[in-house]
């Protein structure tokens, strides 16, 4: 009887829903999430090519296979682009913020 030897490879971790550019005024709370296919995966988050810890303004969190940073309080700084990385795979996503008198700050690169 011939026997048969299966080595069965993982698939990769991808992203499911990819972060998303947000406009937000001034204070708001602003939070990006997206979604890997994979739950729990050591990710880390970027501004503007920078990483980011964890503080005060700035909550990292994940739940199964939703990946969250929230900024509770954006300020005109937070203005740039985010990017989650994990593994070889990222996504990214721009914020604006305005000023009540309705001015976009952009980046400046």
């Amino acid at each position: 009887m011939p026997s048969f030897c299966y080595n069965l490879v993982e698939a990769p971790v991808a992203v499911k829903m990819p972060l998303k550019n947000i406009s937000a005024l001034e204070d708001d709370t602003v939070t990006f999430s997206c979604k890997l296919t994979k739950p729990d995966q050591p990710v880390k988050w970027y501004k503007d090519g920078k990483i980011l810890k964890e503080n005060v303004g700035c909550k990292i969190s994940n739940d199964g296979c939703e990946y969250t940073l929230k900024l509770p309080k954006a300020q005109f700084s937070d203005a740039g682009t985010y990017t989650m990385k994990c593994d070889k795979v990222e996504t990214s996503g721009m914020i604006a913020i305005k000023g009540e008198n309705g001015i976009k700050v952009i980046p400046i690169k």
